[in-house]
């Protein structure tokens, strides 16, 4: 709960809007209540809030070349995917990852237990998603260091 309430407060400025971040942390919260598992929640909780700030990453082409080759990696300072033409010192990624996170943007929170995905694929997304926040919001969180020691 502290990831999603200390996000919320860094981004909750003039220019968001107010109404949408209200109900975004109010559903995530309420799921919170009831869902066991919080990875895929704070993973959609986090691109979610990402889309309403205008912040999501380029996760359909390149964000280095444009192409529309298949992504090896991920950069925050690029701002997405980059193919393996480019790929250099970014985060390694896969397929699986880029797909849930255009899929927990898609669905609402109490829909998240229609999606499938690994561990593994819960973690690497989630890590793309951390980065890119961290990088691009400025909004490195305490509350993650906390969770991840646990």
């Amino acid at each position: 709960m502290c990831v999603i309430l200390e996000l919320a407060e860094k981004f909750a400025t003039e220019l968001s809007q107010d109404d949408q971040m209200f109900r975004l942390v109010s559903a995530a919260l309420d799921r919170l209540e009831i869902d066991e598992e919080a990875d895929l929640l704070v993973l959609a909780f986090d691109v979610k809030i990402l889309a309403i700030n205008g912040l999501m990453p380029t996760l359909k082409r390149c964000a280095r070349c444009g192409g529309r080759k298949e992504a090896a990696s991920f950069s925050a300072a690029e701002g997405g995917i980059i193919c393996a033409g480019c790929e250099s010192g970014a985060i390694k990624t896969e397929s699986g990852a880029i797909d849930l996170i255009n899929n927990v943007l898609r669905v609402r929170f109490n829909q998240l237990d229609t999606i499938e995905a690994s561990k593994r694929i819960i973690q690497i997304a989630r890590l793309m998603i951390e980065e890119h926040i961290d990088y691009h919001g400025q909004a490195v969180l305490k509350a993650r260091g906390y969770t991840k020691k646990e």
